[in-house]
Formats: C-alpha cells, sequence, structure tokens
C-alpha cells in the first residue's frame, strides 16, 4: 500500500496579503495540489476567517471530489493586544466553517499572552473555545508549542498543555502533538489518535499511558506528515 501524508494547505499567493485565503484562492490552491492526490491523504485547513460556511461546504466538496480528506483545521491565535471577547467570536466562526469543510477537528494552541505561563487564564480561555467547538459538532485539540524562557531561549509547553486537557476531562478535548514540541512519552494523557484517509470511522482520540500518537493529520499507516508543502512534506514517527 502506497504511503499516503497529511498535508497543510498553503497558498504562497495569498500568504501575507490582506483579506488572504478567500473562496477562490482555496478553490486554486486544492486544484493545484491535486496533481499530489497520490501522495496526500488528508488535509487540514488555515486561516479560514475570510471564508463563509456556506463557501467552506463548497470548498469542502471539492476537496473530498479531487479525493482528498477533510480533517482539520488551524484556527487564528489569541496573541497580546488581541481583546479575548473578538478572539472567541472568531474562534466560533472558525468552528462553523470547520463543521462546514466536513472537518473533524478543530486546532488551536495556548494564549500568546503575557504572562506566558498562567494556568487558570489558559484553562477558563480554552474551556470557553471547546464549548464553541462543541456546539458545531467538531472536536477541539489543543496542540503544543514553545513559549520564550525570557533568556533568549524557548521553553516546551506541553505539560501546561496536558495540565489544561486533563483539568478540562472533556472527551471532545484532546491534544495535538507535533514531532518538533513532543509530549513526554512517561507523561499519560488524552491522545488524539489520528483516523487513517481510507478509514476515518475509526476512533479519533484516546487515553493513553506511556505510548503517545502524534495527530498532525492523517495517513494512510496510522502515522502522520508536517504541516509543510505537499513538495517538502516528509513522513514523522508516531510514536515518541
Amino acid at each position: 500500500m502506497k504511503r499516503k501524508i497529511g498535508c497543510n494547505l498553503v497558498d504562497t499567493v495569498s500568504d501575507g496579503v490582506s483579506g488572504f485565503y478567500t473562496r477562490d484562492a482555496y478553490r486554486s490552491v486544492l486544484n493545484r495540489y491535486a496533481r499530489y492526490r497520490e501522495l496526500i491523504g488528508a488535509l487540514e485547513f488555515s486561516h479560514v476567517t475570510e471564508i463563509s460556511p456556506e463557501e467552506a461546504v463548497e470548498i469542502g466538496d471539492l476537496a473530498r471530489g479531487l479525493g482528498f480528506e477533510t480533517w482539520s483545521i488551524h484556527s487564528e491565535h489569541l496573541n497580546v493586544g488581541d481583546r479575548v471577547e473578538d478572539y472567541l467570536t472568531l474562534q466560533k466562526h472558525e468552528a462553523e466553517v470547520c463543521a462546514a469543510l466536513g472537518c473533524e477537528v478543530m486546532v488551536c494552541h495556548l494564549p500568546n499572552l503575557r504572562p506566558y505561563v498562567d494556568f487558570e487564564r489558559d484553562l477558563d480561555v480554552i474551556g470557553q473555545v471547546a464549548d464553541l467547538t462543541r456546539a458545531s459538532g467538531v472536536r477541539l485539540a489543543v496542540e503544543t508549542c514553545v513559549y520564550p524562557d525570557g533568556n533568549g531561549g524557548l521553553l516546551p509547553d506541553a505539560e501546561l498543555v496536558i495540565r489544561v486537557v486533563e483539568t478540562l476531562n472533556r472527551e471532545d478535548v484532546g491534544i495535538a502533538s507535533t514531532a518538533f514540541f513532543p509530549v513526554r512519552k512517561n507523561r499519560p494523557s488524552r491522545i488524539w489518535r489520528a483516523a487513517s484517509a481510507e478509514n476515518s470511522s475509526q476512533p479519533i482520540f484516546r487515553t493513553t499511558s506511556g505510548e503517545m500518537t502524534i495527530i498532525r493529520p492523517p495517513v494512510s499507516d496510522g502515522s502522520t506528515g508536517n504541516r509543510s508543502s505537499p513538495q517538502s512534506s516528509k513522513p514523522v514517527t508516531r510514536d515518541l
């Protein structure tokens, strides 16, 4: 069986342009990606703020018609200077677009605010985002990342992500752990388990103790691909 990778949709023309990633931009990039359909199994959509749920239905239909699985979206960040109320309004829109695309998971990060580590704040914000994804019928995956340590270095936020997700203790909230910012292997947590492109009816998360499964996004044999363009995507290991 030929190996397939998961891939994040990237439109180099639209990146960095105001009002980017419109319906027409997505149609264009999907048709360009079609030449790699034998390689790509599942898609993650980013920057969906400029499309409506109605347009998302059309885009999702096009993607599946081209032979791709519509797996997830990545929502926008809550950054320094943003109002939480505005962020949640945007997350509501993105969750609705996620469902309209036919995706199963919306991926987000912990707030990129000061101080970087604030458990109670992060628990409150992610809990509210989880309410929005549940209302739209999709699941939420909180992705691990890094934050500045104050000395010019970077620290992983995986332990904080685990604590937030485990405290929420919701069946529809899990962790997206990338190969770059892995969760420690000896730490139990709810880890999202990616269904294969050929069998999306498999369970997509489970509680594990020891084995950690990376999910970004799914491929045919249960491992994952990175978030690069199709020309440079490389599979990564599924067990940490």
